[in-house]
């Protein structure tokens, strides 16, 4: 069991999204990778912890930078869907093998295991971390790719308040 401490309050997680995205937009200029935000129509209200969430977003966004060559784009995304906020993160770099997308999410998972600590690719706890900050909110953190090179899709799902 893990104690990640939460102090949730109401707030617009299209407005944590925007705020990710503003944070990580020199990274993203530095490295000539695109980034864009497509804001939710309206007000995105979820009962979150603010830094949790950040940290989740900020963890994405950095795992969508590293594999995402310089000419790549990134899109960051929010809408709603009846009760629930969705926050996504789209790129269109490195991909995951198919076999491996559920693996992610895994403790020390690296999809190269080949890769060393000190290439910055992060210690391989980054996404386990961030789907229980999460699945501490109520909510889901899912990943999709179609394979090596087709780039994968981050999607978290919050509920909404009314």
């Amino acid at each position: 069991m893990h104690a990640l401490h939460l102090a949730p309050v109401e707030l617009d997680a299209a407005k944590a999204a925007a705020d990710a995205v503003a944070a990580a937009t020199p990274r993203y200029r530095t490295k000539g990778v695109e980034l864009t935000l497509a804001p939710a129509p309206g007000r995105l209200r979820a009962n979150v912890d603010p830094e949790r969430l950040g940290q989740v977003l900020s963890n994405l966004l950095d795992n969508a930078l590293r594999h995402t060559p310089p000419g790549g784009h990134v899109r960051v995304a929010a809408a709603a869907s009846g009760a629930t906020a969705v926050l996504t993160v789209a790129d269109d770099g490195d991909g995951i093998p198919v076999d491996q997308v559920r693996a992610v999410f895994d403790r020390f998972h690296r999809v190269d295991p080949a890769r060393a600590s000190s290439d910055g690719s992060g210690s391989g706890l980054g996404l386990t971390i961030a789907r229980a900050i999460i699945t501490d909110h109520g909510g889901t953190l899912t990943a999709v790719s179609d394979g090596p090179g087709t780039g994968a899709t981050f999607t978290v799902t919050l509920p909404r308040l009314a």
